[in-house]
């Protein structure tokens, strides 16, 4: 297994995992498969979880609408896998809203060294990505514009974040690098 060390807030920390945490139209996921493609160039065997897709059922529990429990159940089984196949770095893209959740997704990765990069962007880019991404579903435009704003606010006071990265201006490989440099990868 290669060790990859970080001077993050002034110790040496090995970190296994990567959260990519922000709010709808952030570029989780496209920082996700950009932080793939640059640690793979230099050998090291990686897995990327959008937690959005192992949430997917329908109907969500009354008491859990974003199905969290599911999601965390999944992500246990599917980064066990991923692990018996040799990834040493998982990179996830999703949510997570409050500081007590941390140490919840630590167990389902099997990581005390999870790195949590909060993504933003200006307001004016999020609604662009949004109007691109949902252009076919008036419903789904609507709920991801409200949810947009609502959702930066509560990541904004979480406090989960070890560090936050602006993807309004730079490129997705730009954004990747300055990741990859803060997780020491």
């Amino acid at each position: 297994m290669n060790e990859w060390t970080s001077g993050y807030a002034g110790h040496a920390m090995i970190f296994d995992c990567l959260f990519l945490n922000g709010t709808v139209g952030a570029g989780k996921s496209t920082t996700a498969d950009m932080v793939s493609k640059q640690v793979s160039l230099s050998g090291v065997h990686n897995a990327i979880v959008d937690l959005d897709d192992i949430r997917r059922s329908w109907p969500a529990p009354v008491d859990d609408p974003f199905n969290h429990e599911l999601e965390l159940r999944n992500l246990a089984a599917i980064v066990a896998n991923y692990r018996d196949v040799g990834a040493e770095r998982i990179i996830l893209a999703g949510v997570v809203e409050q500081r007590s959740e941390l140490p919840r997704y630590r167990a389902a990765l099997h990581s005390e060294r999870m790195f949590v990069a909060r993504l933003v962007a200006d307001p004016d880019i999020l609604v662009a990505r949004l109007l691109a991404r949902h252009a076919a579903d008036a419903e789904a435009l609507g709920w991801n514009l409200n949810r947009a704003g609502q959702l930066a606010r509560i990541l904004e006071s979480a406090g989960c974040d070890d560090d936050v990265f602006d993807t309004t201006g730079d490129s997705p490989a730009e954004v990747a690098a300055a990741i990859r440099t803060a997780v020491g990868w």
